[in-house]
């Protein structure tokens, strides 16, 4: 009886917690990152490129310079040709994200440059992104910090390109 007891008590416990741990994974992953808070929204930045963000995009940024867009989503991406350089393999990952911030990793294998001058060296570059307040944010990218001001512009991003894979656009 002690037996039965015991193993009945283990398996409510167990359960238990496991519901515990499922509650507290959604609420990290649910609607309250940093991705899914801002989605949508336009930001500009002081070179005159406006930002936003998607909850299956890292982010989404214009080219002030031109019409075109671009969006970088996680995964990795191999033979991206890019300043003279065609990369053996580019990978892009978010490595945290909470309600309040992003940051993302681009790491760049070596490569050979496309005119056959021999290896190109790789790179690793991290973006960093964090709320400031309601109209702003602060970029942080190859050590510079850049502010982020809110617009109000709709940003339809589904004219945008795949900026790694189709552009070889690199951070």
């Amino acid at each position: 009886m002690r037996l039965i007891l015991s193993i009945s008590l283990t398996l409510i416990i167990l359960a238990s917690c496991q519901q515990d741990n499922e509650s507290d994974n959604n609420t990290v992953s649910g609607n309250n990152l940093f991705r899914t808070v801002l989605a949508n929204t336009s930001w500009m930045d002081s070179g005159g490129g406006v930002w936003s963000f998607a909850p299956d995009k890292i982010f989404l940024v214009s080219d002030p310079n031109s019409p075109n867009c671009y969006y970088f989503k996680e995964g990795s991406y191999e033979n991206i040709d890019y300043d003279g350089c065609t990369y053996d393999l580019v990978t892009n990952v978010v490595t945290n994200e909470d309600q309040n911030s992003l940051t993302a990793t681009q790491m760049t294998s070596s490569g050979t440059w496309t005119n056959g001058g021999g290896t190109c060296s790789g790179d690793e570059v991290t973006i960093h992104l964090e709320k400031l307040n309601s109209n702003s944010i602060r970029a942080t990218i190859h050590g510079d910090t850049y502010t982020l001001v809110k617009i109000n512009q709709s940003y339809d991003g589904s004219a945008c390109t795949n900026g790694t894979s189709n552009s070889g656009w690199l951070w």
